[in-house]
């Protein structure tokens, strides 16, 4: 059977999260966050964009220190 999210579906096995790519249906027991439209782990999705703060738009990690916002709601770090 598909696994339906983010208004797709999509085969079990290729329902991976976006920044460790563990299977979401068998190693999380089916538990996500939607990020940007994009599946992550309950873990990953703590540590690059939930309890911390804002992601950063360009690549999706936590920011710490100092970032920049531009254009009302893009995020990116200073330094990368």
């Amino acid at each position: 059977p598909a696994v339906a999210a983010l208004g797709k579906k999509f085969h079990p096995q290729c329902f991976n999260c976006t920044s460790c790519k563990g299977n979401i249906p068998n190693k999380f027991g089916g538990k996500f966050q939607n990020h940007q439209n994009k599946p992550y782990c309950n873990p990953c999705y703590d540590k690059t964009v939930g309890k911390g703060g804002a992601g950063c738009a360009a690549c999706g990690n936590k920011i710490s220190g100092q970032g920049v916002e531009a254009l009302g709601t893009v995020v990116r770090h200073l330094q990368n």
